[in-house]
């Protein structure tokens, strides 16, 4: 009745399903008939021209100009398919813009957050490039006069660089929160000439700046409520203070900080670029350091500061440098260790599958003279490290964002200005893998960034806010987002002994690339449980029928059984199992739904059901 297959598997094979995209026709391959001249845009319903301008529909099957890979504009495959949109994004003699209208699927819910994406390539024959590409999103199809902007301020924009790339698809990405019943999406350049940013970059036979356009989505990222991630930091006050502070912040609404709990150790930052903050979702739990100590506290209400693994001093390579920043990976339990001191930077990668981590390997690079490097954040989608590189200067700090690979964690692979809230040193990075939005803060100013492309160091900046509270962050990192319900009541069937009390519970977070942890406590002990689990949120139930009890809520025709898991304890109600659920480091898992249940088989064929938990997958 449910069949037994591979979680990871399972999981992979549905993150595409779950993840629907909102836009209709998203990647142009669906289409009337085969274009045969310029301007048909509407035959890859339901785009369609929101002006008076003909923006192109190229395909691969047309046996005119308007052909894919080579048209009128120049040479270019599909980012995915055989087909694309074109259209004329700026002009340098005239106010010229052409946009891809299209239609969603559904409208957008109010208070959703969505994520907005396409991607784009700079035709070969056009000697200008601009930066301002945007989407917008609104109730009703768009409209507008031929020869100016459309009369809407995009959502999303890419504001920098400005994209000559003609040899690469390039995405332009961003989330917003729906004001809800958006149902319609406009692409293009909704800037004037005055303000669009245009570089002349020659080599073609015309004075336009046309843009290819293909894969289009509108995801939602909420998924079963909204709740936004948080972010958290090991903070300090000056002398005589006597505890340390774990403090969190909505940073999305700009809420002022509050202290989660306070720490005995460490205290207080050895230096002001000394400091750092983790959070392992496994555990759900926050590493924090002073520049010398590492330490792990549980950030959970029910153990609010309880140390996880006892202090110990750091790994470091250099005595005279300090723990600077920290982060954790999921995909592979590590723990990543910054330290620094004036010129000099170095990178420590501890295995941190046991109770503690351990076995460090430690890279070294020179800096600036002066220079620290004094905020990290990892992300588990592109396996990349966030650094934060800063420079004194004569009015304060030029801060750098570098982006390394956490397999050769001393080579930068690019290198990008950010952090415009103010001019001082930036102390703490932290990154939300789903929303894809880095955190940066001075310690008191912490700035939202959009990361557009990690390995390209595309970033889009985006609001301050202060943390209205006393204490200065030493480090940063994030706490997901995820919702999480129980359904429904336990119940067990002769000759399994009745355990009334026996429920279903979790350990730390659902987040990509972790093993999230589903628990079954106060069951009978000595029997053995099989964990259902159905990807997409639990139905409204099934009675079952003897010899089994209680209702079921995994769909039956998708679920899917874990091996069993023995119920240790003491008997006859007093056992418990755990069962790791592997989730897969892909982002279209991002906000789905998984509802999970307990069978329970005890000796002699009895049977029992547990409580069921549904959760949504969440960042890390």
């Amino acid at each position: 009745m449910i069949r037994a297959v591979a979680l990871v598997s399972a999981l992979a094979l549905t993150a595409a399903a779950r993840s629907q995209n909102l836009v209709a026709n998203g990647d142009f391959e669906t289409f009337t008939s085969c274009p045969t001249v310029s301007g048909q845009l509407s035959l890859a319903p339901p785009w369609y021209s929101p002006n008076p301008q003909t923006p192109d529909y190229l395909h691969a099957c047309s046996t005119f100009t308007p052909s894919v890979p080579a048209n009128f504009y120049g040479n270019q495959a599909a980012h995915s398919g055989q087909a694309y949109a074109s259209a004329i994004c700026y002009f340098q003699q005239a106010t010229i813009r052409e946009y891809a209208g299209g239609q969603l699927t559904a409208p957008l819910i109010a208070g959703n957050t969505y994520q907005v994406s396409f991607w784009v390539s700079l035709a070969d024959n056009s000697n200008w490039a601009i930066a301002q590409l945007g989407a917008h999103l609104k109730v009703g199809p768009h409209a507008g006069p031929i020869n100016t902007p459309l009369p809407n301020t995009p959502q999303i924009e890419n504001l920098t660089p400005v994209l000559t790339d003609e040899t690469n698809w390039v995405q332009v990405s961003g989330t917003f929160v729906a004001a809800g019943g958006e149902d319609h999406i406009a692409i293009g350049n909704f800037r004037s000439d005055a303000n669009t940013t245009a570089q002349l970059v020659g080599g073609g036979l015309n004075n336009f700046a046309v843009y290819y356009i293909d894969s289009v989505e509108v995801l939602d990222l909420t998924q079963g409520g909204g709740c936004d991630v948080q972010i958290i930091g090991w903070s300090d006050m000056p002398s005589p203070t006597t505890l340390g502070y774990l403090d969190v912040q909505d940073v999305a609404n700009c809420t002022p900080a509050t202290t989660r709990c306070r720490t005995s150790i460490p205290v207080q930052a050895l230096a002001p670029y000394a400091g750092g903050t983790a959070y392992d979702p496994r555990y759900g739990t926050a590493w924090v350091s002073d520049g010398a100590t590492l330490a792990e506290y549980h950030v959970d209400q029910a153990r609010l500061c309880a140390p996880r693994c006892a202090p110990f001093r750091a790994t470091l390579s250099d005595p005279q440098a300090l723990v600077s920043g920290l982060c954790a990976a999921d995909r592979q339990p590590r723990l990543f260790q910054l330290a620094t001191r004036p010129g000099y930077l170095e990178l420590t990668t501890y295995d941190n599958s046991g109770r503690c981590p351990d076995r460090p390997v430690t890279c070294r690079r020179n800096l600036p003279t002066g220079a620290v490097a004094a905020g990290l954040a990892y992300d588990e989608v592109d396996d990349v490290l966030f650094v934060s590189m800063s420079t004194p200067t004569a009015v304060g700090w030029s801060n750098l964002l570098w982006v390394i690979p956490a397999s050769n964690p001393c080579a930068p692979i690019c290198e990008t200005r950010f952090f415009s809230c103010n001019s001082n040193l930036v102390v703490g990075l932290g990154f939300d893998a789903c929303t894809r939005k880095l955190y940066a803060t001075d310690g008191q100013e912490t700035q939202t960034i959009d990361v557009l492309d990690a390995r390209r160091c595309q970033v889009r900046l985006g609001a301050c806010c202060r943390k209205q509270l006393a204490p200065t962050y030493r480090g940063l990192a994030t706490i997901p987002c995820w919702r999480a319900r129980n359904i429904g009541r336990s119940c067990a069937g002769a000759p399994c002994p009745s355990c009334p009390n026996m429920h279903i519970g979790a350990i730390g977070d659902p987040s990509i690339g972790s093993a999230f942890t589903v628990t079954l406590n106060d069951a009978p002990a000595g029997s053995n449980a099989f964990l259902i689990v159905q990807v997409g949120g639990c139905t409204a139930g099934q009675p079952l029928p003897r010899p089994f009890c209680g209702i079921l809520y995994p769909d039956l025709v998708t679920a899917f059984v874990m091996p069993p898991a023995p119920i240790g304890g003491l008997p006859p109600c007093g056992g418990s199992a755990t069962q790791g659920l592997p989730l897969p480091v892909d982002p279209n898992l991002c906000g789905q739904a998984i509802c999970t249940q307990w069978l329970v088989v005890c000796p002699n064929f009895g049977f029992g059901l547990s409580n069921a938990l549904e959760f949504t997958v969440t960042g890390s």
